[in-house]
């Protein structure tokens, strides 16, 4: 093998010394053809440097509207951003406009001052808009919409019309509409209906129906209904509230409390409260009915059925197995009955202070 190997190198550079024949050379661009192309090409990059210089901050045109625009990036793309899209207006990953009216698609597509029309891109974003916004992952207005969100987040400051979202809704301000989502809601101010498994107001309050799995959350007050399988809270409520805990603070209840286990009001009761095991009203007054195993009041003008009765002072009647009061101008009838600064303290059966 080695002799071969050497025969045959040998062979090589005998022939390489030998051989007059000339190598052929390396493929070389001639003609005026070729010159032309280069010439051509080299202008082209330098257009494209040019370009990319003046639109390190916008894009390459600038015109008062277009009807498209196509934009890689804000700063690569067809038109500026202060030209208005009367059209469509496609982005290849994010493009911008001060405003557009008609459609958007693509990646991500911001409509940085106002969008009329209809926005279908992976992510879209508008100052305000007007019309709807589509999206499999995220829909963002800063300052209001009018109309359709429909994505997998829906957020923003303010919102007129439906939203669809298959994870939740985000909003700082107010929403008048719909709100549907499987698992989070969340408004400043909410007029309409929310349906979630956690709907979430702030201090402005709730107008309308909430619905949720878990929990509606509110930090004022609740106009309304509210229905739930966990807890209600709120800090007051006019209407009618179903859940398994209903809690409301200060400015208390005007209506109708159903609870599977309780129902808690920190302010005052004008209505009926109604659950399992417990019925507390803490330094208001309980105007109307309270029907529970433990009932108990600071004030009561009505009536407390239950297991064990409490209040302060009643102007009523108190029907269960322990009634017990510090003052009253009614009635007791249970197997024990206490009126502390009554005619008869303690007695059995039947109790009558006026």
């Amino acid at each position: 093998m080695k002799n071969i190997s050497g025969q045959h190198g040998a062979s090589a550079v005998h022939r390489d010394s030998t051989d007059t024949r000339e190598i052929p050379s390396p493929v070389r661009l001639r003609g005026p053809f070729f010159r032309k192309i280069s010439v051509g090409l080299l202008a082209c990059a330098v257009l494209l440097n040019v370009n990319l210089l003046t639109a390190s901050s916008n894009g390459f045109l600038k015109a008062p509207f277009t009807p498209f625009q196509l934009s890689l990036l804000p700063s690569f793309q067809l038109f500026q951003e202060d030209t208005m899209v009367f059209g469509l207006a496609a982005s290849i990953l994010y493009g911008a406009n001060d405003r557009m009216f008609g459609f958007s698609t693509g990646i991500a597509y911001y409509a940085r001052e106002i969008s009329i029309g209809g926005q279908t891109c992976l992510v879209n974003l508008a100052g305000k808009f007007y019309g709807y916004q589509i999206s499999s992952f995220f829909n963002f207005v800063r300052e209001r919409g009018i109309g359709l969100q429909a994505s997998c987040v829906n957020a923003g400051q303010g919102m007129i019309g439906l939203q669809i979202a298959t994870v939740m809704n985000l909003f700082s301000g107010p929403v008048y509409g719909i709100e549907i989502s499987p698992f989070y809601n969340r408004t400043g101010r909410m007029i309409g209906i929310q349906f979630a498994s956690f709907n979430t107001t702030g201090e402005d309050g709730a107008i309308g129906i909430q619905i949720s799995y878990l929990a509606n959350m509110g930090k004022g007050p609740m106009t309304g209904f509210e229905f739930t399988g966990g807890v209600n809270t709120s800090e007051g409520m006019t209407g009618l509230e179903l859940g398994g805990i209903n809690y409301i603070g200060e400015k208390g209840v005007k209506g109708l409390q159903i609870g599977y286990f309780a129902n808690i009001v920190k302010g005052s009761m004008y209505g009926a409260q109604i659950t399992s095991y417990c019925n507390w009203v803490g330094n208001g007054n309980a105007c109307g009915l309270q029907v529970s195993i433990f009932n108990r009041a600071e004030n009561l003008y009505g009536a407390q059925i239950g297991v064990v009765n409490f209040a302060k002072s009643v102007g009523g009647v108190q029907l269960g197995l322990i009634n017990i009061c510090s003052r009253m101008k009614g009635i007791q009838i249970g197997a024990i009955n206490i009126i502390a600064n009554g005619w008869i303290p303690v007695f059995p059966g039947i109790n009558i202070c006026f």
